[in-house]
């Protein structure tokens, strides 16, 4: 008895063991302040897995999708990228913030894991290494892109800048802005500055009431800049005011007089509005599920991780650094639009111009790189 017993304990050791299911991992904010922000990264990352497996898979094996809870903290990044290569993940998708994606992005590079963030728009995040990708355009581009159309388009040469206060997105953009309006021949008249989660704008908004400014560049996030555009109106400043992609599509919502929106735009990776097939056909599928979709970091997501599908794809393994390789030339056509990357990981896209019109974000024009 005991020798058969051996014999089928030994039979089996032999036997291969069944291969690991393939995870991604979605580093963001479940938690913490900039949780409203996340909800649809989570959501469309989740949706774009389960639409892979009901499809047979991904190289004929089924992949998991796993959440882990920065807490809205860049510190807590770093701690949830680890657990992710303790769990050795496939890949990473997010985080969104900058801030966040530069802490995850260290530690991940180290161990060999592609990452592509969603809203990181930092140049910092892709320099970090060659492991580590995007799916929306830079800060260096928007700024660019924002400059242009303050200059060109709204034919006004001077400008303020209302940044916040040690947030690395916030801070890149800004600085990508001014280079590029400067270049262009505007004038950066004055340069403020604020803190997260501060409410009263009157110190800030005076100083830039009282500038040669004609419009008011404020790149932040949603609470913090629908109370500067609140307030800088009631102040009686007519001036236009423009701000980048965290605005998202939060800000109109937390202005209760919507006119005061007026001769207001933002830049955004995506919007409902855009006649792409694949756009359209993601958010039917998506909303029947989930309902509306609040952020377009949802449509980054969705086309982060097929741009991870394209790639083991394209690699024919998920040997990580195969599919690194592979990432660095593949080109999808996305819920975003086109999609290739350059030699930093950065992708050659398209971005929106967005206006308000009775209060809710409108198409304006399109940008091209």
């Amino acid at each position: 008895m005991r020798q058969i017993i051996f014999i089928f304990a030994l039979l089996l050791f032999c036997v291969p063991a069944r291969a690991q299911q393939p995870i991604i991992a979605v580093i963001g904010s479940e938690s913490g302040r900039l949780a409203y922000l996340h909800k649809d990264m989570f959501r469309a990352a989740r949706y774009a897995v389960d639409e892979i497996n009901v499809n047979g898979g991904l190289l004929g094996m089924q992949l998991k999708v796993v959440n882990l809870d920065n807490r809205s903290r860049a510190d807590v990044s770093a701690e949830m990228a680890q657990k992710a290569v303790d769990m050795d993940v496939a890949c990473v998708i997010g985080p969104m913030i900058s801030s966040h994606a530069v802490a995850s992005a260290k530690v991940l590079q180290k161990a060999g894991i592609p990452m592509i963030a969603t809203t990181a728009t930092a140049p910092q995040v892709t320099l970090v290494g060659d492991y580590i990708f995007r799916a929306c355009f830079t800060d260096d581009f928007q700024g660019r892109a924002l400059a242009y159309f303050i200059i060109r388009k709204l034919h006004l040469k001077s400008a303020a800048i209302l940044q916040q206060t040690g947030e690395t997105y916030s801070a890149s953009l800004a600085d990508a802005f001014a280079d590029a309006f400067t270049n262009l021949g505007g004038t950066v008249d004055i340069v403020e500055h604020y803190q997260a989660e501060q409410t009263d704008f009157a110190r800030e908004l005076d100083a830039v009431r009282h500038s040669k400014a004609k419009a008011l560049f404020v790149p932040g996030y949603a609470h913090e800049a629908a109370a500067i555009i609140s307030q800088a109106r009631r102040m009686g400043m007519t001036i236009p005011i423009v701000g980048g992609d965290a605005w998202g599509n939060k800000t109109h919502t937390l202005v209760n007089d919507k006119s005061l929106l007026t001769d207001c735009y933002q830049l955004r990776h995506w919007h409902r509005s855009t006649s792409n097939d694949l756009s359209r056909i993601f958010l039917y599928g998506y909303e029947a599920i989930y309902g509306p979709m609040l952020q377009d970091v949802g449509a980054l997501a969705y086309d982060g991780v097929r741009l991870f599908v394209a790639a083991v794809q394209k690699a024919g393994t998920f040997n990580r650094k195969a599919v690194r390789d592979a990432l660095q030339t593949t080109e999808i056509k996305g819920v975003t639009g086109k999609i290739r990357f350059d030699k930093n990981g950065d992708p050659v896209k398209s971005a929106l111009i967005l206006t308000y019109r009775d209060g809710r974000p409108a198409f304006f024009m399109i940008l091209e790189p």
